[in-house]
């Protein structure tokens, strides 16, 4: 019967026995103590409401506790972390006493905080204030200490560079005074980590990096001069290009360059073909023409192109004789004067032909243009000068508007001078007929004087001049014999 009373526990003994084991789990820690906050009521991630938070500090009496603390001494250091924390603050020779309280006595008194530091048996006590002070002193401390170790270990490493770099000086300019690659690669190898790049070791990658680019630029050389440089023109051209790069010329690179510039000046030479036929320029198909005859240029494209501009340059020459042709018509024949014999013929044959051939260059385009402009305005002048012919004139006005680019041009200035005299003569003999007709003696004694200033008495063209004086004398005349009467 006690077996089994043994084995049956009670429900009291194992809440006792379960009570014991959490007390001696709390009393192997320490515990602190955690004060939740919530930042929002929304229970959401990266919102905060300010109010809340002050209000829950207020009521959770964290506020009164920190008050408190501050009254109190809220730092605290037991005498051998006191003086760990804080003897940085003297001489790293300074002998200190095997006492860590006497040690603590004089970091106090070095720190001028005699009398305001409380020291217990095992801890020493400060406030905020006298921590401040105290930290900005360790700090400072701190600060020179890091400086002269620094300066300490820069010296160290620098010495030690020195002496490493020292013992490659003589290998990396061993190697300089070669050509040996592998030579050159060992002794960069030994380079590796050099936290300094001195002179040698710039100039021996530098020579790697030409000895085996000339490598490279003679083997691409030599497979590219075997084949049509035409075909290969973009590579052989980057091949010179990292020739000229690091300054090697042979005579494979010689030969390169040569063939180069070859096929740059057949590439020009057949766009100067093209474009001297397309844009008919005598001066770029002379060149292309020159350049063609001295280059081996024996593709058929090549000899078309010949052809088409040889025959271009020669289409060029015929419109070039016309283009005299036209000058020389222009020239000659014009209306410069009362007294000029207008001939329009000579442009009229020149600018029939220069239709008839096609002028294509800039300068025989422009030189019909202007021909053909003269021949419509000696035309239109030729039937209008010596006549009061109101439709000839509109003609010439009409040819006079069409190009304003003549207008500074003498014969266009004497046409355009025609043109306003032959209007206002024109204004002053309608007004003389309507006012003969009338016997209106004041317009007939206002337009006579326009008459005279326009030289219009004598006038074949005007008989009403004549009249109209004849008429105005006579009106005078009556007018005078009725005033006697």
């Amino acid at each position: 019967g006690d077996l089994s009373g043994a084995s049956n526990k009670t429900l009291g003994s194992k809440f006792k026995s379960q009570l014991n084991d959490l007390m001696r789990t709390l009393h192997s820690t320490e515990p602190h103590y955690i004060r939740c906050i919530k930042p929002n009521p929304n229970k959401a991630p990266l919102e905060f409401v300010g109010q809340m938070v002050m209000l829950q500090l207020q009521y959770s009496g964290v506020f009164e506790a920190v008050e408190i603390r501050k009254k109190g001494f809220p730092f605290r250091k037991t005498h051998g972390d006191f003086f760990k924390h804080y003897r940085c603050i003297k001489s790293l020779k300074f002998n200190w006493p095997r006492d860590v309280k006497k040690c603590n006595e004089i970091l106090t008194k070095e720190l001028g905080m005699e009398g305001k530091l409380k020291t217990g048996r095992t801890m020493i006590l400060y406030r905020a204030k006298e921590h401040k002070q105290m930290s900005l002193k360790r700090n400072l401390a701190v600060e020179k200490t890091v400086i002269f170790l620094q300066a300490i270990y820069r010296g160290y490493t620098a010495r030690k560079l020195k002496n490493q770099l020292l013992k490659l000086r003589p290998i990396l300019r061993a190697a300089l005074k070669g050509r040996d690659l592998v030579k050159i690669g060992a002794a960069l190898a030994k380079c590796d980590g050099v936290g300094f790049p001195i002179v040698e070791i710039s100039k021996l990658k530098r020579l790697k990096y030409v000895i085996e680019e000339e490598k490279r630029v003679l083997d691409n050389l030599k497979r590219l001069l075997t084949k049509d440089p035409e075909d290969v023109f973009d590579e052989l051209e980057t091949q010179i290009a990292s020739a000229e790069d690091i300054k090697f010329s042979n005579k494979l690179v010689q030969e390169g360059k040569k063939r180069l510039e070859e096929i740059k000046v057949r590439r020009k030479t057949r766009a100067w073909l093209d474009e001297g036929v397309n844009e008919h320029l005598r001066e770029k198909l002379e060149w292309a023409i020159k350049s063609f005859k001295s280059l081996n240029m024996t593709k058929s494209a090549d000899k078309a192109r010949f052809k088409a501009a040889e025959k271009e340059l020669e289409r060029i020459g015929k419109e070039e004789k016309l283009v005299k042709e036209l000058k020389s018509a222009v020239a000659t024949g014009g209306y410069l004067s009362a007294n000029s014999q207008i001939d329009y013929r000579p442009c009229e044959s020149s600018v029939s032909k220069a239709d008839s051939f096609g002028m294509l260059t800039k300068e025989g385009i422009a030189m019909l243009a202007r021909a053909t402009y003269f021949r419509d305005l000696r035309i239109s002048m030729y039937s209008a000068v010596g006549t009061k012919d109101k439709a000839a004139w509109n003609q010439v006005e009409s040819v006079i508007s069409s190009n304003s680019d003549y207008n500074n041009e003498d014969e266009v200035q004497v046409a355009i001078s025609e043109l306003a005299k032959q209007r206002s003569e024109s204004d002053v003999d309608e007004k003389l007929q309507e006012a003969y007709k009338i016997y209106d003696q004041e317009t007939l004694a206002y337009q006579l004087e326009q008459a005279k200033t326009f030289n219009m008495f004598g006038n074949s063209l005007y008989p009403i001049v004549e009249q109209a004086q004849e008429m105005l004398n006579r009106i005078v005349e009556a007018r005078r014999k009725m005033v006697k009467t």
